[in-house]
């Protein structure tokens, strides 16, 4: 009876052990342990989300087992790899007592070169026999983990119905810590021994990277047995057997090239004097893989190797990158330059005639020193010094080259090849040979411009037609140009060539050179445009053309060279009137053959003939039936235009008539009246 209430009374204890908070900083999280109490009190660090301590061994009466996140203490919280990502509450779990004939006793160890501490144990045979007055035969002290009993332990028992004091002493087992720094790796430290003794349960913080040193490698933390690929906790607890620690490196590969960028020139081959390697853990050279991205612009491109001109970005890759991952140093750059090119053999024509530009012919481009394989073609023009005709000229050669290598390869633009060039002055026209200006002509003097594509002449020659001659045209000998920028021929107009087109020859020459005199070349057609006479003033305020061919249409009249807005007619009345300080003209277009062309009445300042008398136009009889006489009175004779239009406004008849009467044919009319203008001057006509 006193047994169970002993136990009874046990786990009513336990449960009311008090909760107690300590903040662990992980990422500012806090960890709730319960039922627990602790020797002290600290907060510890975190390593990356981790709890980096287990609590110290609280003062009670039992065997701690675990920390639970859950009551009911059937989820495990795993130190090594479970990480806080927020506030947590842990749960002990705490030996059980499997029946009423067990007991947990205080046991008092011997810890070697520690204080002395009081640990928990369970004792699993504590059986007795008989009455209350029998001893207790209890089976020799057992083994625990990482402890272990010292021969002259003893087992001191009183009556079976009170506490029984087991009194054993234990032994703190030590097991063996080697750390495996790799080949060539040791601690800046001396005082950090690579192996140790150590307790079992003992938490050891590990050296850090700042304590150790490997010849081309970064530390990048410590591969622990039983936590495969996690290379940041920074401390173990010891178990119960050796452990061996492997220090894990990022190895630095050793590169051909000590810069970070190597400069080479283009060699038409695969780069292969460049490759890096790394020393393994057996102190062997590992050359590495090498991954080529050339660079275009702000992007790049995977490509097999360098071997054209451009920048690569160089990769080191491990073969092996699990057990020796490559870190800092893995990139190079590599830029291949173009290869200069020699060229040799050019030969160009020292000789040629003056075609207006410095162009010289090419008959040997030479050849270049390329490498065998590549896609480069050679391409070679060559120049005189200027355009001008003349001898002891430079001759420069201009080089340049294409094909699919030609990027790899540069060259000299320009080379010297003579200085006995030679430019012979050669007189050519370009086609059209002449630009005769088809408005114009309006004075008794044609400057025609001439275009020339090569040559300089400075004397001209114009030869006519017997059909133009006849018309008052002159052949003339050589003349010289007018002085100027721009050659131009000058023709004399006659009189008689107004309305007409006309086709000459020309010729021209140097006048200190006539062996250089050209063919005859024929002019454009031109045609030469009305004289101011084709315009004549009627009345005080009316223009009008003679058209005595009526080949006249499309009429445009300009005062002071602008044109006047609805004056469409071959007359103008002038509102304003008619005075000597404006110029007149007018466009017209002529038909000559069968096909037409626009001319123009020369400007021209009009001396005007007024009459005194009242000029009137009549028509008689009115209204008529058949025929209608028009007549003008206080006129000259000449040609007068007539238009006839009905009430619609439309056209009916359009016509020109000589002197100052004509008869009118009304019979194909309709029934109405009509308007009659004459010369600008306007009479109603009625047919009934």
């Amino acid at each position: 009876m006193k047994k169970t209430l002993f136990f009874l009374l046990g786990t009513l204890l336990l449960a009311m052990l008090p909760t107690v908070n300590v903040n662990a900083q992980s990422s500012g999280y806090i960890v709730t342990w319960k039922n627990h109490l602790y020797t002290n009190t600290d907060s510890t660090s975190i390593n990356s989300g981790l709890i980096a301590h287990v609590p110290t061994s609280p003062y009670t009466d039992t065997l701690l087992l675990g920390w639970y996140l859950d009551s009911n203490l059937t989820i495990p919280w795993l130190f090594r790899t479970d990480t806080l990502s927020s506030n947590t509450t842990l749960w002990p779990k705490w030996i059980e007592v499997d029946s009423p004939t067990m007991k947990v006793f205080k046991v008092v160890l011997n810890k070697q070169g520690f204080s002395e501490a009081t640990y928990p144990i369970r004792i699993d045979t504590l059986n007795y026999i008989g009455n209350i007055d029998q001893r207790v035969a209890i089976e020799s002290p057992k083994t625990i983990k990482g402890f272990e009993p010292f021969d002259d332990s003893i087992i001191i028992a009183s009556l079976p119905a009170t506490d029984t004091i087991v009194n054993i002493r234990y032994n703190r087992i030590k097991r063996k810590l080697e750390y495996s720094l790799n080949w060539n790796g040791h601690f800046a430290d001396t005082t950090i021994k690579e192996v140790q003794m150590r307790y079992y349960g003992e938490t050891i913080v590990l050296p850090s990277a700042d304590m150790i040193i490997r010849e081309n490698c970064t530390f990048i933390g410590w591969q622990i047995p039983g936590i495969p690929n996690n290379l940041q906790v920074p401390y173990i607890t010891m178990r119960e057997y050796d452990i061996n620690i492997k220090a894990m490196y990022q190895y630095t590969p050793l590169w051909t090239s000590n810069t970070d960028t190597t400069t080479m020139v283009y060699s038409g081959n695969t780069t292969t004097n460049f490759f890096a390697y790394y020393v393994n853990d057996n102190g062997m050279n590992v050359p590495t893989d090498l991954v080529f991205y050339k660079q275009n612009g702000t992007s790049e491109t995977l490509v097999e190797s360098a071997n054209a001109v451009g920048t690569y970005r160089v990769v080191a890759k491990s073969p092996d990158p699990t057990q020796y991952p490559l870190g800092s140093d893995s990139i190079r750059y590599i830029v291949i330059t173009p290869y200069m090119l020699t060229v040799s053999g050019t030969e160009v024509e020292p000789v040629k005639y003056y075609d207006g530009n410095s162009n010289a012919t090419v008959t040997n481009t030479g050849s270049a020193d390329f490498f065998e394989g590549d896609n480069v073609i050679l391409r070679t023009t060559a120049r005189y010094s200027d355009a001008a005709p003349g001898d002891n000229k430079s001759i420069v050669a201009f080089y340049s080259i294409a094909g699919a290598d030609a990027s790899n390869y540069t060259i000299a633009s320009t080379a010297l090849l003579r200085t006995d060039g030679v430019i012979l002055d050669q007189i050519l026209l370009e086609h059209p040979y002449f630009y005769p200006d088809g408005n114009g002509y309006c004075d008794t003097v044609a400057v025609i411009p001439v275009a020339l594509f090569s040559g300089t002449p400075d004397q001209y020659k114009i030869t006519f037609s017997d059909e133009d001659l006849a018309l008052g045209f002159s052949n003339t000998d050589w003349v010289d140009f007018v002085p100027g920028s721009t050659r131009s021929i000058v023709i004399k107009i006659p009189a008689a060539a107004a309305g007409h087109y006309y086709r000459p020859m020309v010729q021209f020459q140097y006048k200190d050179y006539p062996a250089f005199a050209s063919e005859n070349y024929y002019l454009d057609n031109f045609h030469v445009n009305l004289p101011s006479s084709s315009v004549i003033a009627i009345f005080n305020n009316v223009l009008s053309i003679v058209d005595t061919c009526d080949c006249l249409d499309s009429f445009q009249w300009y005062k002071n060279g602008a044109p006047i807005p609805g004056a469409n007619e071959a007359w103008y009345q002038d509102p304003d009137g008619l005075d000597n300080s404006n110029t007149y003209h007018v466009l017209a277009r002529m038909r000559v053959g069968d096909s037409y062309d626009y001319t123009w009445s020369c400007d021209a300042s009009y001396t005007f003939t007024r009459n005194t008398a009242d000029v009137s136009v009549n028509a008689s009889p009115n209204p008529a039936s058949d025929m209608v006489k028009l007549s003008i009175s206080n006129s000259p004779e000449y040609s007068h235009k007539l238009v006839i239009m009905n009430v619609m406004g439309m056209t009916v008849l359009n016509t020109v008539f000589e002197g100052n009467e004509t008869n009118i044919d009304l019979r194909g009319l309709p029934h109405g009246t009509y308007t009659a203008i004459v010369d600008g001057m306007t009479v109603r006509v009625i047919k009934r």
